[in-house]
């Protein structure tokens, strides 16, 4: 058995060697080599005898090829512990193993970290030689297919002659924006099919089929053998890695218009699946929008609990449609009525009594307003803190 390794290091690049080949194209590098030589140079930049490595994730979008190779890392966050508001209302750092009971953990809203990276898709596979030629795919990901791909996720199945989706009877609007997205994207006219109470749109294409699901765009089977429906949507990696504030809002209007409404100005979306409503929540919350979770009992019309997200409260309602909105105007009316006393409910920001005597020192009803906010929750509603921001200009609040 031979002994060569996979590279040979000439300066600050890895030249593959003829064992580094892969098995599916002689002139490509194997997956495995290139995990084992990322692993290698985060182990040797950045190992030490108390960090043991709990996972190692490589996604790779084409085969690599035989060229020599330069690996370049860098740290995305150092240490490990985060900065919380104790029971006394007090910023405090703390590592993960000492947060304790009342602490609160503030998230940011809007936490895009870094730039827009560019997500290069697979080509459309080789067609048999009497196949048409009409499919056409996007080799990069972009926000009209990230809002595609979320309608799918929401509404949608994959057929082995192409894809279907389905959408309430009487928004027009929705049928003829997804029929304009599957003409721009895929090259290919919406095939309509009018049902009880919703009409079919479908694509067929055998190419398109196959090339969705090695984009990672298919929905995956709840266990080992399932057939039929109630597969788990998944929000894909092409979308998450693409870290672009556009693609990740594309991806929730789809999602939003295929399973979430609109009712006095309070926008929601339901699921059968909890990982689904969770990572949803997340991306939410990276576009600088509070949710809240419940679980409905609606076997009757999901056959399954239902996993339900629901915007904070109102006063989000006039942004939510601004930034992400809904494809149908029908949704979108009925969310902008959101103006009435309790918009802003839930809405609350931790701040001590401290910053509260310096920004407002004179006792006028702001200040007792305050003071009171603090005493019965130990927070004060957004609302104050914005007037007492435009009041006194507060870099810490």
């Amino acid at each position: 058995m031979s002994n060569e390794p996979f590279f040979v290091r000439e300066g600050d690049t890895f030249v593959p060697t003829p064992s580094s080949r892969g098995p599916w194209d002689p002139k490509s590098l194997h997956g495995r080599v290139i995990a084992g030589l990322l692993g290698n140079e985060i182990e040797r930049h950045y190992g030490a005898p108390e960090f043991i490595p709990a996972r190692l994730t490589v996604d790779m979008y084409r085969l690599p090829d035989l060229s020599p190779v330069e690996v370049t890392t860098r740290v995305v966050r150092e240490g490990h512990r985060i900065k919380v508001v104790d029971a006394d209302g007090a910023w405090v750092w703390r590592r993960m193993a000492e947060v304790e009971p009342g602490d609160r953990v503030p998230m940011m809203l809007g936490g895009m970290v870094g730039e827009p990276c560019d997500v290069v898709l697979p080509p459309l596979g080789d067609l048999h030689w009497n196949a048409g030629q009409r499919t056409t795919v996007p080799r990069r990901m972009s926000a009209d297919l990230a809002e595609f791909v979320g309608y799918f996720m929401g509404d949608g199945s994959l057929h082995a002659k192409g894809l279907r989706m389905c959408v309430t009877d009487g928004d027009d609007d929705v049928v003829e924006r997804l029929t304009w997205l599957g003409r721009e994207l895929f090259g290919l006219e919406a095939h309509l099919l009018p049902c009880e109470g919703y009409t079919e749109v479908a694509f067929h294409s055998v190419p398109l089929t196959i090339w969705w699901d090695a984009c990672g765009f298919a929905k995956l089977p709840p266990f080992e053998g399932h057939s039929g429906k109630g597969w788990s949507p998944l929000v894909p990696d092409a979308v998450l890695h693409s870290n672009d504030r556009d693609v990740y809002a594309a991806f929730v209007r789809g999602l939003f218009e295929a399973d979430g409404n609109a009712s006095h100005g309070y926008a929601y979306w339901n699921t059968t699946c909890e990982d689904f409503s969770r990572d949803v929540q997340t991306l939410l919350l990276v576009l600088g929008f509070v949710s809240t979770r419940d679980l409905q009992d609606s076997r009757a019309k999901w056959g399954a609990p239902c996993h339900r997200l629901r915007l904070l409260n109102a006063s989000a309602a006039a942004r939510f449609v601004e930034e992400i909105g809904f494809i149908s105007h029908r949704k979108n009316d009925a969310l902008r009525d959101g103006e009435h006393p309790q918009a802003a409910r839930h809405d609350h920001i931790p701040v001590t009594r401290d910053l509260v005597d310096r920004l407002a020192p004179a006792n006028d009803s702001l200040r007792k307003n305050m003071l009171m906010q603090l005493a019965r929750r130990g927070a004060v509603s957004r609302r104050s803190a914005t007037v007492l921001l435009e009041r006194e200009a507060s870099p810490e609040l």
